[in-house]
């Protein structure tokens, strides 16, 4: 009870202050809410946003700053949330912090609003009051007693965002996903504001041809929606296509968010440590598959290229390359190009799947799910948790073979274990909730180079 209270009563001097410098600011606000993909949607708007107007005039809530707590603390220039006793310091600083919000000379707030609950939309939308609204997804996440009863109750909760918008404001929604797409249908019907729906399909007003001639480093599907929802916003703004290319361009993936890093044994990881949920879950083994399926053609091209070089240095094209004799007499070379005469083998493609959160009564299916999808895309299953071995039994369901299955009941087992799993050329998929899973320190383990993981991985 006394807990309970003094939350409410932090939440609420939190909002009063970060009303107070939201008051004193001229900045035209992008808020942003989804189940998943906000934060990287929030990066790719504020790069476009930051190569069309500097980044003395753009600022962004900094990491994971958008709940109730986040969003003040982000408005009064703090760039983390604090731990433990550091609350006490930074309640204290809060007030004086009101002097030098860094929204005082900005032009553009780019603001990640996150709820886990009913009302917290309502609550945030008491501090900020955007004129540009973008919805992700509504996916099934925040499910679990005290937070949101169905997917239809999220989208309502995500929906008061752009009911929030003044007449002149504009909407932007992903027009993929059914939820968001029956909210769009409604403020069309009700003439609220303007409304622009992205996406990759081509009823879409801003759709995946407009990511044509884009040099994009962000990989997977959520990597292409938030490019678009950026395109989108820069539509808004009249922004020039050249600054909308080059702000892209620049884009990087974040820690933990479909990351792609070296690993053990000439491995490739692919880290997307940060959370999971069933729709995250499927894109990510959706782009295992993908990327496996182009490290492929790029194996098959560089062995292709081997045989075409051995040939210009002068060797006989009709021998077999075995028997020419080489001018470097570079044994090792000469036998990966006559391999290369034979179909090139794909990487193995190992998926480590931990437990998914907040799913409710959910769980247990959406878990199975999983399990299903993992057993078209991998090779290699391995499942954490107790949770995570609803996966597992997902995918023996769907005919994945029992022995390429492998469960471990907690993290620290896999950290031990996993490593001895790996084969040369492995591509990994490392991906699970964050409460009690922290996979980052799976990842650590099979970096190729340990000593990195204090910049490339998920700082908790």
């Amino acid at each position: 009870m006394i807990k309970a209270f003094l939350k409410r009563l932090v939440v609420q001097y939190l909002a009063y202050f970060g009303r107070k410098a939201m008051a004193k600011s001229q900045a035209l606000v992008i808020g942003i809410t989804g189940s998943v993909g906000k934060t990287s949607t929030k990066e790719a708007i504020y790069a476009i946003l930051e190569e069309a107007f500097g980044k003395e005039k753009v600022y962004k809530t900094p990491k994971n700053l958008n709940s109730e707590f986040g969003l003040p603390l982000a408005i009064l220039g703090f760039t983390h949330s604090p731990k433990r006793l550091g609350w006490l310091a930074a309640l204290f600083l809060v007030p004086f912090r009101l002097f030098t919000s860094p929204l005082f000379d900005r032009q553009y707030f780019v603001a990640e609003m996150a709820a886990d609950k009913p009302g917290d939309i309502k609550h945030l939308l008491s501090i900020v009051q955007p004129k540009i609204a973008v919805i992700t997804a509504v996916a099934p996440v925040h499910l679990d007693p005290g937070q949101f009863s169905s997917l239809e109750e999220i989208a309502q909760e995500k929906a008061l965002l752009v009911e929030s918008l003044p007449k002149e404001g504009v909407a932007i929604l992903n027009g993929d996903n059914p939820y968001i797409k029956k909210i769009a249908q409604r403020l069309r019907a009700e003439k609220r504001c303007r409304v622009i729906c992205y996406g990759q399909g081509e009823e879409n007003e801003i759709n995946s041809s407009a990511l044509t001639g884009i040099k994009l480093n962000l990989l997977g599907e959520a990597g292409r929606y938030a490019a678009l929802a950026g395109i989108a916003v820069a539509e808004v703004l009249a922004i020039d296509q050249q600054k909308i290319f080059s702000g892209l361009a620049k884009l990087k993936p974040l820690p933990g968010r479909m990351n792609l890093l070296a690993g053990i044994k000439d491995s490739l990881i692919i880290d997307d440590t940060y959370n999971a949920n069933p729709v995250s879950m499927a894109a990510a083994l959706k782009e295992l598959s993908s990327l496996a399926e182009r490290l492929k053609e790029l194996d098959e091209l560089r062995v292709e290229s081997l045989r075409s070089d051995l040939q210009l240095k002068g060797f006989t094209e009709n021998k077999p390359l075995s028997e020419v004799k080489r001018i470097s007499e570079d044994k090792k070379e000469t036998e990966e190009a006559e391999a290369g005469r034979e179909k090139v083998p794909s990487r193995r493609k190992v998926a480590i799947l931990g437990n998914m959160n907040e799913l409710g009564a959910l769980s247990y299916e959406k878990h199975l799910e999983v399990g299903r999808l993992a057993a078209q895309a991998a090779d290699l299953l391995v499942v954490i948790g107790e949770r995570g071995k609803w996966i597992g039994e997902g995918a023996s369901q769907a005919g994945f073979p029992e022995q390429k299955i492998v469960w471990f009941k907690t993290p620290e087992e896999a950290i031990r274990e996993v490593p001895k799993l790996i084969l040369n050329k492995d591509i990994i998929l490392v991906k699970a909730s964050q409460n009690l899973m922290r996979l980052e320190r799976l990842v650590k383990v099979l970096l190729a180079n340990p000593k990195e993981a204090e910049s490339l991985l998920v700082k908790r």
